[in-house]
């Protein structure tokens, strides 16, 4: 278990990242840009 440690932490590290992206964003995003698409495919 030992020699994984170091890539569980990177891994985990990059998740974190990519989260905190994509929640930055969503914030800044305008909500009609981030619904226009849903709305294409359900009318």
């Amino acid at each position: 278990p030992g020699a994984w440690a170091p890539w569980l932490s990177q891994a985990s590290m990059w998740a974190g990242k990519r989260a905190d992206g994509l929640a930055y964003r969503f914030k800044s995003a305008p909500a009609a840009s981030v619904l226009a698409p849903y709305r294409v495919e359900t009318a």
